[in-house]
């Protein structure tokens, strides 16, 4: 359904897509929507608005579909809106199932609805301006659970963005729009994007009706920022901005910020709305903050020094474990173990820096390792090598313990502190589990005496 959905709304962006790629998965998701009653109800909503996307303009339904007696509900077609017919078996379905949804599986019925030109529209538009949580000046709807990918976490951010959507097409006077697109904008909760890539790319597609809407695309104003009594921003904002790459984006180095408290005011002068962020970051080299774990998550990291000898006329290598403050010399090559711990999770990221200094070894399967423990084998999803750490994904962590190990090469003499190994669910932030840090001391090797 996500990938049919993007790529009928690339489609409609006007990109060349290949329409048999369409249209045979939209057929094999017809075929599968059947065998789907125990799929969430958010998920079939998802699975139905998808099917009504990724139909083409002007398309009549296809040969052999038989008109389908409706739901109690009946389905009818408004004269104000030229959609093309469609097969509504997978929206009647969900409408079926529509005091199971929650406000997110709502909006998506709703929007299926709108695109297909069912009068049903209207009593979901209705019933999610119910359920709109509300004060003065925001509005969104809550949801605890992910339905789509079955995790959980609080999706409000998406099921707001999808409600602000819908609604933006049905009701564009709503008073809920504007306080609906401020709530997004000011639960960004990681400083500039929201929970995950996942609700970030979903938030900025329930944006853009309302964006059509709002006028907010043609901004004319000037801002300015002081810190403490000291202006540090002056702009002005002009059509040209309003979709600009970057905003602009001010750091204070810690020197310049007060030790008890910092005031920060920003004033604008001219039409247009104005939205800002604040956030913080500090670290601290103090080891009781170190290592974070749980139960349901751990995460070890472990050193060995690969020792060679010769064996029958080729170089083979034993594993001797580091314990301690790392002691080696330029040339050494090292493995480093992550051994992972916990219960059932989907999608881990497990990032482990890398002493500055050492290099990547990619081409590790070449080592033939002596009595190679049992541990020594590959069961990640991918691992990738950056400048200064390797990435592990793991698409499923079935309950129980998996190891991932990599090689660095010691290139560079000193004395370096090795960030702690993370691990968290990449589209669960508010998880996250850390190792220990090590220190890392390497000598050039001492020339042999006279």
């Amino acid at each position: 359904a996500y990938v049919i959905s993007g790529l009928a709304q690339a489609r409609a962006g006007g990109y060349e897509i290949q329409e048999d790629v369409i249209d045979n998965s939209r057929r094999w998701l017809e075929k599968e929507f059947p065998k789907t009653q125990r799929v969430t109800p958010d998920l079939r909503a998802y699975m139905a608005y998808a099917l009504i996307v990724s139909q083409a303009n002007g398309e009549a339904e296809q040969a052999g579909d038989e008109p389908e007696e409706t739901s109690s509900a009946t389905s009818s077609i408004t004269s104000s809106v030229t959609a093309p017919p469609v097969n509504l078996k997978s929206i009647n379905a969900v409408w079926d199932q529509r005091s199971e949804l929650t406000p997110y599986g709502l909006a998506l019925l709703g929007l299926a609805l709108q695109r297909a030109g069912d009068a049903r529209a209207e009593e979901i538009a209705e019933a999610l301006e119910k359920e709109a949580e509300r004060d003065e000046h925001q509005a969104y709807w809550k949801v605890e659970r992910d339905t789509l990918m079955n995790f959980s976490g609080d999706t409000s951010p998406e099921a707001t963005a999808h409600a602000l959507k819908f609604l933006a097409q049905m009701r564009p006077t709503s008073p809920l729009l504007p306080k609906a697109a401020l709530w997004l904008v000011n639960h960004r909760d990681q400083g500039t994007y929201w929970h995950s890539t996942k609700q970030t790319a979903m938030v900025i597609f329930g944006l853009t009706d309302y964006l059509k809407l709002s006028g907010e695309l043609r901004p004319d104003f000037t801002v300015e920022v002081s810190v403490n009594g000291k202006r540090v921003l002056t702009k002005r904002f002009s059509e040209s901005d309003a979709l600009a790459p970057t905003s602009p984006v001010i750091r204070l180095a810690a020197e310049k910020l007060a030790l008890h408290g910092n005031k920060v005011k920003i004033s604008k002068k001219g039409p247009g709305r104005l939205y800002w962020s604040a956030r913080a970051e500090y670290y601290s080299t103090r080891e009781k903050f170190e290592r974070v774990g749980k139960i349901a998550l751990n995460v070890q990291r472990e050193y060995f020094k690969l020792v060679p000898e010769q064996k029958n006329k080729k170089i083979v290598y034993g594993l001797e474990e580091l314990k301690g403050a790392l002691k080696l010399k330029p040339g050494d090559t090292v493995l480093v173990r992550l051994t992972l711990n916990g219960g059932d999770w989907s999608y881990l990221l497990i990032e482990d820096p890398i002493p500055a200094g050492a290099e990547f070894i990619e081409k590790d399967h070449l080592y033939e390792i002596k009595n190679k423990p049992p541990w020594w084998r590959y069961g990640h999803t991918r691992r990738e090598f950056h400048d200064d750490h390797a990435a592990f994904f793991q698409t499923r962590f079935d309950r129980g313990r998996l190891q991932y190990l990599y090689l660095l090469k010691i290139v560079n003499p000193g004395r370096f502190r090795v960030s702690p190994a993370r691990v968290q669910p990449m589209y669960q932030p508010e998880y996250l589990v850390t190792s220990r840090s090590r220190i890392v001391e390497v000598n050039e090797e001492e020339p042999a005496s006279q």
